[in-house]
């Protein structure tokens, strides 16, 4: 049983988020926490001169909003964290940050986030809490190399 059990989950894929809302269920300790994580990838300063001030903050709230109604409908208590950055680095620092001794991984996050080369070596060979993995997609040799 896991007493800090972290999520990584994309805002537009919360519909298949179930699968991993009932991993955490089962196998948090009784007082154990599930935390849930959303991470916004950076955006060039280039860009984000041309963003009005009050968009970031807007998405993140909604984003935080939308996890937090899939948590609450799987019947889950969840912390949720709206983070930016790099996807790798920051599922990394979080799951340090929480001292997550699970963290699970499925299709709620495209699995183009751990398709290039130094995705899978931050998911392969950075992060050192165990990780469940319920996709296939993910293991496949061009996302995290653990199938040929």
């Amino acid at each position: 049983m896991y007493q800090s059990i972290l999520i990584p989950i994309d805002v537009l894929a919360t519909d298949r988020a179930a699968d991993m809302f009932a991993a955490a269920k089962a196998l948090r300790n009784t007082d154990g926490k599930v935390s849930c994580l959303h991470v916004v990838q950076d955006i060039p300063a280039s860009v984000s001169m041309e963003i009005p001030a009050e968009v970031m903050p807007r998405l993140m709230g909604s984003a935080r909003e939308t996890i937090q109604a899939a948590a609450d409908a799987s019947g889950l208590e969840v912390s949720v964290h709206i983070e930016s950055g790099h996807p790798a680095r920051t599922s990394l620092d979080v799951a340090d940050r929480l001292e997550a001794d699970l963290i699970i991984i499925g299709r709620s996050v495209s699995s183009n986030h751990y398709r290039q080369d130094h995705e899978a070596e931050f998911w392969n060979e950075t992060i050192t809490a165990p990780i469940l993995n319920l996709s296939g997609f993910n293991t496949r040799r061009v996302r995290l190399g653990w199938t040929a």
